[in-house]
């Protein structure tokens, strides 16, 4: 990166540096942005506060899933460790962990109606204080 103080040094010497800078003359926006706009707005509303918090929340305890495949029958089981009671069966992987997270919502659900105060805090996002 050329300093403009560099600049004033070659342009004192009767030197030229090239540089990708626009002249002052041109527009400021650099000629390979495009911008696009749509004819008709779209308004994406926000998802609430709460909620949001409640899905990352849901997401990251989601990460922390363990599955075993039963040999007997080939189901499969799925829970997270540190919630009780919450977990999901099925007859493949995606399904139990597809029955363990809706569990593991309404659970979470239930838990902030009663005012429980024992949800685990998971990547610093604490649903107790909802």
């Amino acid at each position: 990166m050329i300093d403009t103080r560099d600049l004033q040094r070659l342009q004192r010497r009767g030197e030229t540096a090239e540089t990708d800078w626009p002249e002052w003359d041109q527009p400021l926006a650099p000629t390979w942005v495009r911008l696009s706009i749509a004819s008709t707005p779209v308004a994406v509303p926000p998802e609430p506060p709460k909620e949001a918090l409640i899905n990352r929340y849901a997401q990251r305890a989601m990460l922390r899933a363990l599955t075993v495949q039963f040999p007997e029958d080939q189901s499969w089981f799925a829970e997270i460790r540190d919630f009780p009671d919450v977990w999901g069966d099925g007859v493949s992987e995606q399904a139990s962990l597809e029955k363990l997270e809706s569990v593991l919502r309404h659970w979470i659900e239930w838990k902030i109606e009663d005012k429980d105060r024992d949800i685990p805090v998971i990547d610093s996002i604490n649903l107790n204080v909802l």
